[in-house]
Formats: C-alpha cells, structure tokens, sequence
C-alpha cells in the first residue's frame, strides 16, 4: 500500500471518529451528561491529532512545490498557517476544559473520587491501569467511577 493512501485513510477514519465524538460539542453543556462533558478532552484531542495531520501533509506539499518551483506554493503557505492558527485556537480551548474539568473535579468531598475521576477524565487512564492503583478490580474501578460521576453531577447540581 502507497504511504500517502495509507496517511490518507488514517485522516478519514480520524475525521470520522471526530465526527462521531463531537456530536456531543454541538449541544450546550446543560444537556450533557457528566460522563459526556468530561469525554470533551478526547474530542479536543482528535481535533488537534486531525489538524496536526493535515498540517503535516500541507507542508510536505509546500516543500514539494518548492523544489519544482511551482506557483502554487503561497496557496498552500496560506493553508498551513491557518492550520497552525486552528490548532493553537483549539489547544486553548482544550486548556480551558481542561482547567474546568480538573476545577469541577476537586470540588468533590471523596478522595477516592477525585482520584478516579482525574485518573479517567484528565490522565486518559483506562480502568484496569487505574484498578492496579487503587487495589481494586476494573469492575469495581468502574463501579467507583459511576458512583464519583453521580457524586459529581449531584455536586454541581447543589451550586
């Protein structure tokens, strides 16, 4: 399989995958569920992976046109820098959910929870790597971390 076809199927099923994770983005955050609004890291993250890619082929292409001399080149300088202008925008807000997330985190009583809750949300921790931690099994992990997601939701309900 050609290396270029191959970067270019990754980008489709990224851009897929991104498609299905910000379906939750579009709607206002009063009607997402806790789990839903703490998923926004991952959505932010493939946003950020997709740009990165299409960035890097935008360049590839200048550096292509550039040694043929072709005059397409500005064209493509214009794209990669309003790619690289997408993706400091989109590392903002991904910085600012972070900060919400981790912020509406440690407003939780329980120890355990914040603990879980950032391992999951924040670290991007699965729960068997969270349940070696912790000294429980991943069934249990998870059980805490819906009890911590219902915790939460109860928390932030009250304020």
């Amino acid at each position: 399989m050609d290396y270029a076809i191959a970067i270019d199927q990754v980008v489709e099923y990224i851009k897929k995958i991104d498609f299905v994770l910000c379906a939750c983005k579009e709607e206002d955050d009063d009607s997402l569920s806790m789990e839903e609004y703490l998923n926004r890291m991952k959505t932010i993250k493939y946003q950020i992976k997709v740009k990165k890619l299409e960035l890097r082929d935008v360049k590839k292409d200048i550096d292509y046109l550039d040694a043929f001399g072709q005059e397409d080149q500005q064209e493509h300088i214009q794209k990669a820098k309003k790619l690289e202008e997408d993706i400091e925008k989109m590392i903002s807000e991904k910085l600012e959910v972070l900060n919400d997330i981790h912020f509406k985190i440690q407003s939780l009583d329980d120890e355990l929870y914040i603990a879980l809750l950032t391992d999951r949300y924040i670290n991007n921790r699965t729960s068997f790597s969270i349940s070696k931690d912790v000294n429980y099994s991943p069934a249990y992990t998870r059980k805490l971390t819906r009890e911590a997601l219902k915790a939460l939701e109860k928390k932030l309900a009250i304020q």
